[in-house]
């Protein structure tokens, strides 16, 4: 277990690099962030207010291996401070490994993982009590935002100009959100995520992961999507919205 930390507290990047620098297959994405899923579904399914983040890392570390892959570390994102890290699971908040998850704040937080040499990634935010409209509002207000970016994704179209979007959306419904960011990341060597050089227009072949989070009067807030952009194919299926576990 260890604590992540960067200059930027929303910045997404990952230090791996491949010597081939070729793209991974969709259909290997697709399979590596199944397995991302199959550990988001052991976070949701399994989740109770009396569980630490080390039990629920090792939790989702049985569950990924079940399904056929492993954590991937060098590639933890989002990586921001505070951030908690253990395995394949990383959560967003200033946490200790044997603390109790605050039931009235939320909960957000990525799966990270290798399958095979790809890797695929899924992330979500989910409250343990009865969320005060304000957080439902800010939620809304950024799981809103970014469906509004994927809508734009294309060939051609550059990460500025998503980010540009992204900020103009969230700005009309505010709320209580700071320090929101977009993150665009290329998956360029199957294990590699790299963040997207903002200027340079996406490719039609390119696999993308595009993740929005900010912090809200009552924590951080994440959401975020693995898309094609050829064929606009959203490859995860992780509900974009504040997940209510009562």
């Amino acid at each position: 277990m260890h604590e992540t930390a960067c200059d930027d507290p929303f910045r997404l990047a990952s230090a791996v690099r491949t010597d081939t620098g070729m793209r991974p297959s969709v259909s290997a994405v697709r399979e590596a962030t199944r397995v991302a899923e199959v550990g988001y579904t052991a976070v949701v399914d399994r989740m109770t207010p009396a569980l630490t983040p080390a039990e629920i890392a090792a939790n989702v570390l049985r569950s990924v291996r079940s399904a056929g892959g492993g954590p991937a570390p060098d590639n933890t994102f989002p990586r921001r401070d505070p951030a908690w890290h253990q395995d394949a699971l990383t959560v967003l908040g200033a946490h200790r490994e044997d603390e109790r998850l605050a039931a009235q704040a939320p909960i957000a937080f990525a799966i990270t993982v290798n399958v095979a040499g790809t890797a695929g990634t899924v992330a979500a935010t989910m409250v343990l009590d009865e969320p005060s409209a304000q957080l439902r509002h800010d939620a809304a207000t950024l799981a809103d935002a970014l469906r509004g970016v994927l809508d734009q994704v294309a060939a051609g179209v550059t990460p500025l100009v998503l980010e540009s979007a992204f900020l103009a959306a969230v700005e009309r419904r505010r709320g209580t959100l700071r320090r929101e960011t977009l993150a665009v990341l290329r998956l360029a060597g199957g294990s590699a995520f790299e963040t997207a050089d903002a200027t340079k227009a996406l490719d039609g072949t390119d696999v993308i992961v595009v993740s929005a989070t900010a912090d809200s009067a009552h924590g951080g807030i994440v959401f975020q999507a693995t898309v094609h952009v050829d064929s606009a194919e959203r490859l995860d299926g992780v509900p974009m919205r504040l997940i209510e576990l009562r």
